[in-house]
């Protein structure tokens, strides 16, 4: 089965990343994770699997949260 593109954002923030993928919560707090879900949430991307760029950069307004480094994810249907 090939996975399907769903959505794309430049503008993920990177601290959540190692939390996206592995669970591991060191380093984010309990809103970030609010915040996260609810991202999911808004924009109907709970249960797919989310591919990470390699680029960061600075964005003033990330997908949720404070301005803050952000990488490129995407959201794929398998």
């Amino acid at each position: 089965m090939k996975a399907r593109h769903i959505k794309s954002f430049d503008n993920f923030p990177s601290y959540m990343a190692c939390y996206v993928m592995y669970g591991d919560a060191s380093g984010v707090t309990d809103e970030d994770i609010k915040n996260y879900e609810e991202f999911l949430e808004d924009e109907n991307l709970k249960g797919h699997a989310v591919y990470f760029g390699d680029e960061t950069g600075f964005y003033a307004y990330p997908c949720f949260g404070l301005g803050t480094d952000c990488i490129k994810a995407t959201f794929m249907d398998f």
